[in-house]
């Protein structure tokens, strides 16, 4: 049985998100770091009292993360949707603990504001490929690489009566196979 906890968190984003690398197999992942305000209502005030602040760190992998780098900000508010643990660290002066949601979902809170949304996958800046004028390289087709096989060559084993023209296009031209085409148009 698992035994890991799931939550849901909304905050505010406190700092720029920051492209991280795991230490295993170094690929990245984005940090968002948020604070909760905790509040709760007063009925003697009649209003909301602010209760108290808790930071969380979400973490965000793969395309997550990439579009989280372009698309949150500081100040943006965010729901978040994962596994919750704590992160202990430690430096030469000092020791502590930050709570952290391994986010499954991360998106605008729309409680306070609108947003627009473009369907799409953004990458990680170190990985985006800069503009390219050299010709591709040879296993995509540049110079150097093998010639298209000639199609006619008897020796690539193709059926009695199966043709493939210029395009690639298999044609079958044998009798059964001419029906088949008439009978499909």
């Amino acid at each position: 049985m698992l035994r890991e906890i799931r939550m849901t968190v909304s905050g505010n984003v406190t700092r720029e998100p920051e492209v991280k690398y795991r230490r295993s197999d170094g690929r990245p992942f984005t940090v968002v770091p948020i604070a909760v305000n905790e509040r709760h209502w007063d009925p003697g005030s009649q209003t909301y009292v602010q209760a108290g602040v808790t930071y969380y760190d979400i973490i965000c992998p793969g395309s997550l993360g990439a579009n989280a780098l372009h698309s949150v900000e500081v100040g943006t508010p965010v729901v978040a949707h994962g596994r919750f643990s704590v992160h202990e660290w430690t430096s030469e002066s000092a020791r502590g603990a930050r709570p952290q949601v391994r986010a499954d979902s991360l998106g605008i809170d729309l409680t306070f504001g609108t947003t627009s949304y473009t369907k799409g996958s953004r990458a990680y800046p170190e990985l985006e490929p800069e503009y390219e004028t050299s010709p591709p390289p040879e296993e995509e087709g540049g110079p150097g690489a093998a010639p298209a096989p000639d199609l006619d060559d008897p020796e690539l084993g193709l059926p009695a009566g199966v043709r493939v023209d210029a395009d690639g296009v298999v044609h079958d031209t044998s009798e059964e196979g001419s029906e088949k085409e008439q009978q499909a148009a």
